[in-house]
């Protein structure tokens, strides 16, 4: 390695047996080095540079990356949202709580399972009773399209679609369950 300090090239050199030493001649004729009785792993410039600004100046860096948009009204701007949507008799999404405190989904769902945002979790759970209860009771009074209201109650809601079969043997109504605990019956 050559170092440059104060215009006089040096050389620092790493020895066979690990000892680091600085050869204080020039040692570089045409750009290379001479031949020395120790062994150069490697060569390479390093130079000393001042830091131009003072400590008081720096800029302090966040432990973890960049800071989090998270703010302690989050919630209550969440309920805010859950009131306007029922006065204009809409249902609330978590699309639209993501607009209205300007941040995207995945940022809203880490947030949501976040155990130090306890009330944003209260407050969106809220939000998503809320859209439960829009939507059936929408879809009951006809307020809402019955197929609309029936597949977001499934996709988002755990809501399952049932329908009962009967089957009429010899004249006598049984249900599907009924039926296959009779075959189990007769097969063992």
């Amino acid at each position: 390695m050559t170092e440059k300090k104060r215009g006089r090239p040096r050389r620092i050199i790493f020895d066979a047996d690990g000892a680091v030493r600085i050869d204080s001649d020039s040692g570089v004729t045409d750009g290379q080095p001479q031949a020395s009785s120790s062994v150069t792993v490697t060569e390479f410039n390093i130079t000393a540079k001042e830091d131009p600004k003072p400590e008081l100046f720096k800029r302090k860096k966040h432990a973890g990356g960049r800071p989090s948009l998270y703010r302690d009204d989050m919630p209550a701007k969440i309920y805010k949202y859950i009131k306007e949507q029922k006065a204009k008799d809409s249902i609330p999404t978590c699309a639209g709580a993501c607009l209205a405190l300007g941040i995207v989904k995945d940022t809203l769902y880490l947030w949501e399972k976040d155990p130090d945002k306890q009330e944003f979790s209260d407050a969106l759970h809220s939000l998503r009773l809320e859209q439960e209860d829009l939507l059936l009771t929408g879809a009951i009074t006809g307020k809402f399209r019955e197929r609309s209201s029936i597949f977001i109650l499934s996709s988002v809601h755990g809501y399952v679609e049932r329908k009962e079969e009967k089957l009429t043997v010899e004249g006598t109504e049984a249900s599907l369950e009924q039926v296959k605990a009779l075959m189990k019956a007769f097969n063992r």
